[in-house]
């Protein structure tokens, strides 16, 4: 599922959920043949270790595609095909007059692919789910990033930035493993926090932060990943001004809909001409 879809789906479902469903008036499911069932479990993607998620959800369709409600409960029979990827209760009920029903899916030692099915009577439905990060291994066409809000700054002020791994596509990877990012710049004019970032198992990018000093002038900020021979620059403008007004930076501007992830955000002091300066 791309990233597109992905988002259109859960906005779609975030609608089915919240907003007052146009539902047909409640049905007799015995009697009716013409309906199906649907089984939704956002996100499908989560991350590994023991734990509970509140993803699931399944409701019942007319011919039409309307969500309809049952007169009575109706019982609906869950199966994962590898419970130690991840879990479902073995059945869950429908309430009468309810238009959907949900559960908890419960991720197990295992990461993985599993699929996650649904019975009732003779309708059938199902959706694969993602548990960790199954990839071992980086492919070829890597693109090193760094990422900066702005190539000027000022004086004594602090500016984050972020480095990540993309294909030449523009997809970017999810780390496989820990991967280190060696930091070389001029010290004279203005320091990372570290000299070497680290993008965690699972994670997509990492970030730090770029300190000036009293001195102005252009220096560089350079990023390598040894293991790859992979490696970029940014140059950056030093000068000194006053602030004007608020800036907001968010890390990471992008992230895939399938996965529930903290962003971090920035805020900070700017100059008229929109550059980092401190108060």
């Amino acid at each position: 599922m791309t990233q597109k879809k992905s988002l259109c789906f859960l906005f779609m479902l975030t609608l089915l959920l919240i907003m007052p469903l146009q539902t047909a008036s409640a049905q007799n499911l015995d009697a009716l043949s013409d309906y199906s069932i649907k089984l939704a479990i956002s996100p499908s993607h989560v991350e590994e270790g023991s734990s509970e998620h509140s993803i699931g959800y399944l409701y019942v369709l007319s011919k039409n595609g309307i969500p309809i409600t049952s007169s009575r409960d109706v019982s609906i029979t869950l199966s994962s095909d590898d419970p130690l990827i991840a879990s479902v209760p073995e059945k869950i009920i429908l309430k009468a007059n309810e238009e959907y029903a949900s559960f908890d899916v419960t991720t197990g030692t295992l990461t993985g692919n599993t699929v996650i099915t649904a019975i009732l009577d003779s309708k059938t439905t199902f959706q694969e789910i993602q548990v960790g990060n199954t990839e071992t291994h980086l492919p070829d066409d890597l693109i090193l990033e760094l990422n900066i809000p702005t190539n000027e700054m000022h004086v004594n002020s602090k500016m984050p930035f972020s480095v990540y791994l993309k294909t030449s596509d523009g997809f970017v990877i999810r780390a496989p493993f820990d991967i280190d990012v060696n930091l070389e710049y001029e010290k004279s004019l203005a320091i990372p926090n570290s000299d070497m970032l680290t993008i965690k198992k699972g994670e997509y990018y990492a970030w730090g932060t770029l300190e000036t000093n009293e001195k102005v002038g252009n220096t560089f900020l350079r990023a390598i990943q040894t293991e790859t021979n992979l490696d970029t620059a940014k140059s950056v403008k030093i000068s000194s001004t006053l602030p004007t007004s608020l800036a907001i930076d968010v890390f990471p501007k992008l992230i895939t809909a399938e996965v529930e992830k903290k962003l971090d955000i920035f805020v900070s002091v700017v100059d008229s001409d929109g550059n980092p300066t401190i108060t």
